[in-house]
């Protein structure tokens, strides 16, 4: 297809551009460090051999095993190649994903249009150059709500509902939240499939033992190396804290009410004692100070919706490696922040037509748009970050896609049936 090769090209282009080996303490440097020490046998550790469950490892993991496969083979073994290598097939699967889902929920011309605003949208080409979790999720969360979307509601075949579980297990060990998905389904059936409540369990039990399936290794991993019960990471604690806390401002920042009293501990007790205490504090302050969650929360919004431009901020290690010009740093901000409000514009005015037209619900689409809800207000519960909007970004733009050709189709069946002028012959 054209628009993956075009997708691709773009994306290729700009990592040869961009693409460097991170630095400082933040996000794609851990990434990389323990995809490294996977590949090296020795664990999920830190550089100074202490275990750690900090992050989810399904990102770490899969590029820890391109890592292993260049050290195994002839092929090349350059971590920052790697791992672009990683973005651009996870990008090009992604662009037919969401054409197939286009297609199948309206037309082949969604699905096209779909597909194109994904290969260009300039954030997630940039995010391409990067270690970083979003582009392998987003491929893997539209490849979950591809097999639902393909699937007759009224079925609900076995393998499917076991596939979507493995699906969302893989994904939850690369971000999480998206465990929603799994309650997503049962509510977009029950809402719009017509499903009933045993249809609701069947459809809740089987996805749901594939996904603890997929997570159960990790979890009796961290139980035995870290020496407590952790699903998935140990920064819920850390989050949650950030979050509700007398000092929040709806950002991320470390408060000393988060980070004080931990100095002389080790891992893994560092880690499972702070994520303890952070739950503790967060739920305290929760249940003292309520009415503040009617300040946080749209704070929270704001500082996820703000720009556009957190790929950007990435590539140049959060500021501690800077090598973009000024002039094109902030052309390149203007043109990322210009399409995705555009894009967030259009496609949650969109919603409507996911659903259905004239009255109809149709729950493939209703599943799009509680799929999108479920991924866009985990951070409200949380806090604000730029890069926690990115996993909605393909949504909105399939949104977008479906109602420009919604528009142009009611134009066009305007002036089709438009009276002919008069004295026309």
């Amino acid at each position: 297809m054209v628009i993956v090769a075009v997708g691709v090209l773009v994306r290729l282009v700009w990592s040869v551009y961009a693409a460097r080996q991170p630095v400082g303490e933040h996000d794609p440097a851990f990434y990389t460090i323990f995809a490294q020490s996977l590949a090296s046998g020795d664990g999920y550790r830190l550089p100074d051999g202490q275990p750690t469950a900090y992050y989810p490892v399904g990102y770490p993991a899969a590029l820890g095993a391109v890592y292993w496969l260049a050290d195994n083979t002839p092929l090349p073994d350059g971590r920052v190649p790697l791992a672009v290598a990683l973005n651009l097939v996870a990008a090009a699967v992604s662009l037919v994903l969401i054409h197939q889902i286009g297609s199948r929920l309206f037309d082949r011309r969604v699905g096209l249009a779909a597909a194109a605003g994904l290969a260009l949208m300039p954030n997630l080409v940039f995010h391409t150059a990067l270690a970083l979790t979003e582009t392998l999720f987003n491929t893997i969360a539209l490849a979950a709500v591809l097999l639902v979307v393909a699937t007759d509601w009224r079925r609900r075949p076995f393998p499917v509902l076991l596939g979507f579980g493995v699906l969302v297990g893989v994904a939850a060990l690369v971000r999480p939240p998206s465990l929603l998905f799994l309650p997503v389904l049962v509510l977009a059936g029950w809402r719009a499939g017509g499903w009933g409540w045993r249809e609701a369990l069947r459809s809740l039990v089987v996805p749901t033992v594939a996904a603890a399936a997929v997570i159960l290794p990790w979890s009796l991993r961290n139980l035995d190396v870290m020496g407590a019960p952790i699903l998935l990471s140990s920064n819920v604690g850390d989050n949650l804290c950030i979050g509700h806390n007398p000092d929040a401002t709806g950002a991320f920042q470390f408060p000393p009410s988060c980070l004080d009293g931990y100095d002389d501990l080790v891992r893994p007790e560092y880690e499972v004692r702070r994520d303890a205490d952070g739950r503790a504090t967060a739920l305290e302050f929760i249940r003292e100070h309520p009415e503040e969650q009617l300040r946080l929360v749209p704070l929270r919004a704001l500082y996820t919706y703000r720009n556009d431009t957190d790929a950007l901020d990435a590539t140049e290690s959060y500021g501690d490696e800077p090598f973009l010009g000024d002039r094109l740093r902030t052309a390149l901000g203007i043109l990322s922040n210009v399409t995705f409000f555009a894009t967030l514009i259009v496609g949650t005015a969109a919603a409507f037509v996911l659903r259905g037209r004239s009255g109809v619900r149709d729950p493939g689409r209703t599943f799009v748009v509680l799929v999108a809800l479920s991924l866009a207000a985990t951070p409200l519960a949380f806090f604000g970050d730029v890069r926690f909007h990115v996993p909605v970004v393909p949504f909105l733009i399939l949104g977008a896609a479906a109602l420009v050709v919604w528009v142009r189709d009611r134009r066009a069946a305007r002036g089709s049936t438009a009276p002919e002028p008069a004295g026309a012959t």
